[in-house]
């Protein structure tokens, strides 16, 4: 049974694109309804969420927070390492994840996922 659901950002959580403002703010897109999904996982099912990307950029972690998601961590190159952590810390398998990721550095955490996503892309 999926427990956890990995998102990376970049490409899935937004359409890709990264925006910089004239003040140097790095601004990206989310999608309503991913929120809306997300914050009805943990909120009435009870489940876990980790947003694990290779960038590093404070709306990601307004937006982490604004979800109430329990797992963040940016700058991250070696992610399948990351979800061996949580993993341990919340007493899952590999086969209790579902991630969604669309670069090469996701391609081992969504090989050992039970459940795995890309964007048709």
């Amino acid at each position: 049974m999926i427990e956890l659901l990995i998102f990376d950002v970049d490409g899935t959580l937004t359409d890709g694109s990264i925006i910089h403002s004239n003040n140097g703010d790095e601004l990206k897109a989310f999608d309503v309804k991913d929120g809306l999904a997300i914050a009805s996982w943990t909120k009435k099912l009870g489940k876990k969420v980790a947003i694990i990307t290779g960038r590093t950029s404070k709306v990601v972690e307004k937006r982490s927070a604004e979800l109430q998601i329990s797992h963040l961590f940016q700058g991250v190159d070696n992610k399948d390492d990351i979800v061996e952590e949580i993993l341990k810390e919340e007493s899952l398998t590999w086969k209790n994840v579902a991630a969604i990721g669309d670069d090469l550095n996701d391609y081992k955490m969504l090989k050992k996922a039970g459940l795995s996503f890309s964007p048709n892309n």
